[in-house]
């Protein structure tokens, strides 16, 4: 790559500022783009080690010391658009959805891209552990610390403008480095969970859904046996055991949430594996046609293992995939993740 400009999307925390530090070791022309998605005093109340005036002072600080430039986006009412506004109509349609998955597309990524080319930029360089090379995304080289599956939404275009100079180390090494050339974000608290949730999903919920999406209602077993009552479908997700309310024999675990009928399903851990899923809402960094009886490696979550399947393409936005193996707990809202068998990113869709 040549000596391109390159903005880097730095939220103040530890990963972004190294590659500000690498990236202009390396002879880059850089500048850093800090979104601002949420009140700060909000954010404050929420105790989050992320998205705070805190992260946003230490992200001008470090751009400051390598004297380059630093800008500030106030991008608040479109992340309240496209992402938490969809994450609450999701649950309403009895779906857990990945709001981190859905903001790289919209947000953190799709619209620094846009602000960082009317900025004069090539590229756009992120703290995501992955690699990039020739035009492809590959896992980081700590498969524990790989974030692939978060950019696997992003628009291609996007992707083909995108560094990620973490991919070739672990959080360990990153520290190090850090600490080495003196950065101030060096024993920064890593950022965990979602940035607009204060406690819990259901507090959150709770605090947002109307009265009409909260209502008790059954649970039931597959068999369709009542075994006890629920507080509300939003408060439970495909896998869950813990927090039903329901004893039996065996342990049981959420399999079905079925909001048109209020039901909350339950069964035993076997049947929360299934061979086949379907999705839609596909992003794909292949023609859609190269799917077909095609085998992929595909993950289900973004913990998950890469589970080998068969892909058919139902339609030019629907494809099914049969695992060779059962799948644990594959909940719709989730994104299921493609992995072509050269390791690559290929695509991915919503479960159905």
């Amino acid at each position: 790559m040549k000596k391109s400009k390159i903005a880097i999307a730095m939220s103040g925390g530890v990963d972004s500022s190294l590659v500000a530090y690498i990236l202009k070791r390396e002879g880059y022309d850089i500048f850093g783009l800090t979104m601002k998605q949420l009140d700060h005093v909000e954010n404050e109340k929420l105790h989050k080690p992320c998205c705070s005036l805190e992260d946003i002072i230490d992200a001008k600080r470090i751009c400051n010391g390598l004297g380059v430039p630093h800008y500030t986006l106030n991008l608040k009412s479109i992340f309240k658009e496209k992402i938490i506004d969809t994450f609450i109509n999701d649950y309403k349609k009895g779906s857990t959805p990945n709001p981190c998955v859905k903001c790289n597309r919209e947000v953190k990524i799709g619209e620094l891209i846009r602000y960082a080319k009317e900025l004069g930029a090539d590229y756009l360089a992120t703290g995501h552990y992955s690699i990039m090379k020739n035009g492809k995304v590959y896992s980081a080289d700590d498969e524990n610390k790989d974030q692939s599956y978060f950019l696997a939404q992003i628009r291609k275009e996007d992707i083909e403008k995108m560094v990620f100079p973490l991919g070739g180390l672990n959080k360990s090494k990153t520290r190090e480095l850090a600490a080495q050339f003196g950065i101030i974000t060096k024993d920064k608290v890593d950022s965990q969970g979602v940035c607009f949730i204060k406690k819990s999903y259901k507090d959150f919920l709770d605090s947002k859904l109307d009265e009409r999406y909260k209502k008790p209602g059954d649970i039931v077993k597959s068999n369709g046996e009542l075994v006890g009552k629920h507080s509300g479908v939003h408060n439970y997700t495909i896998g869950q055991r813990r927090g039903i309310g329901v004893s039996d024999e065996v342990p049981l675990y959420v399999i079905g949430i079925d909001p048109e009928n209020n039901r909350l399903i339950v069964g035993e851990d076997r049947e929360l594996y299934n061979r086949e899923l379907s999705c839609t809402n596909l992003n794909l960094f292949m023609p859609v046609e190269l799917f077909n009886e095609k085998e992929f490696f595909v993950k289900t979550r973004a913990r998950d293992f890469k589970n080998r399947g068969k892909v058919t393409v139902i339609n030019e936005n629907e494809l099914k995939v049969v695992f060779d193996n059962p799948v644990r707990a594959i909940t719709k809202g989730q994104y299921a993740v493609f992995y072509h068998k050269e390791g690559w990113l290929a695509g991915s869709g919503v479960i159905k």
